[in-house]
């Protein structure tokens, strides 16, 4: 069963772009919402016709757009509130230690993939929480906190993937695995509430971020996400998991 109504962050390109149009491919959606930095400057959501889609002004490192994003969501659900937030705006930002240090760097990319999915979260909860019923259980249908995520920031496959600090990655995938303890510790604050929380990583997906020396298409990767966001259950809670909901270690 779809939830009536979703918020994706990072919606105007890439993943974010993606999942909004996987989402209004369902009928039973009453309500999508992109959340962007700028609606004037999202031609690809503006292209969409489809009255369900709500493009929201959603800079998500500005508590005052985050408030205002949070207002002007809740004119539309009322008392419903909103069933699932999809926290996918993240940002990767290169870092070498051959050159010299650069404290503003790190602190971008933590501000941006860490601290602002955690004050984004925030915000929206108690929107969240008036969308549980009286029987909540761990159901998108209820009300759900799914994290973009990546393997990147697996502790576990940190040798696989080589040094974070010559790749120039090291900054995203710290930043990752931060990511990643949120949704655990989250998951069990909101365990007695049934508030469902799941992080999914895409895959290495053709995005900007990815690059188009990536394994997968946009379009293969969201649809996988939708598909397995359709059937989280209690079984997924607090869990890090594929596009195909297989469970990937942290």
């Amino acid at each position: 069963m779809w939830p009536r109504s979703i918020l994706i962050t990072g919606a105007s390109r890439g993943i974010g772009l993606g999942l909004v149009k996987e989402f209004l491919a369902r009928s039973e959606v009453e309500h999508v919402f992109a959340g962007v930095r700028d609606p004037n400057r999202a031609p690809n959501l503006a292209s969409i016709s489809d009255p369900r889609l709500k493009v929201i002004a959603l800079d998500i490192l500005s508590d005052q757009s985050i408030e205002g994003a949070v207002e002007e969501i809740s004119k539309v659900v009322g008392e419903k509130g909103l069933n699932v937030l999809v926290n996918n705006a993240a940002i990767m930002v290169q870092y070498h230690f051959h050159e010299s240090p650069n404290r503003a760097k790190i602190d971008e990319v933590m501000r941006s993939n860490v601290t602002a999915p955690i004050i984004v979260t925030h915000y929206f909860l108690p929107l969240l929480r008036k969308a549980l019923p009286r029987d909540a259980n761990f159901l998108p249908s209820h009300a759900a906190i799914i994290n973009i995520g990546s393997d990147y920031g697996s502790l576990t496959k940190c040798s696989v993937y080589g040094s974070g600090g010559e790749l120039g990655h090291l900054p995203h995938k710290v930043s990752k695995a931060g990511l990643s303890q949120f949704s655990r510790v989250l998951s069990e604050d909101l365990k007695a509430e049934k508030l469902l929380v799941v992080t999914l990583h895409p895959g290495w997906v053709s995005t900007d971020m990815g690059t188009d020396a990536a394994d997968i298409s946009v379009g293969e990767s969201v649809g996988a996400l939708a598909s397995t966001i359709e059937l989280l259950n209690e079984t997924h809670h607090g869990g890090f998991f594929d596009r195909n909901g297989e469970p990937l270690p942290l």
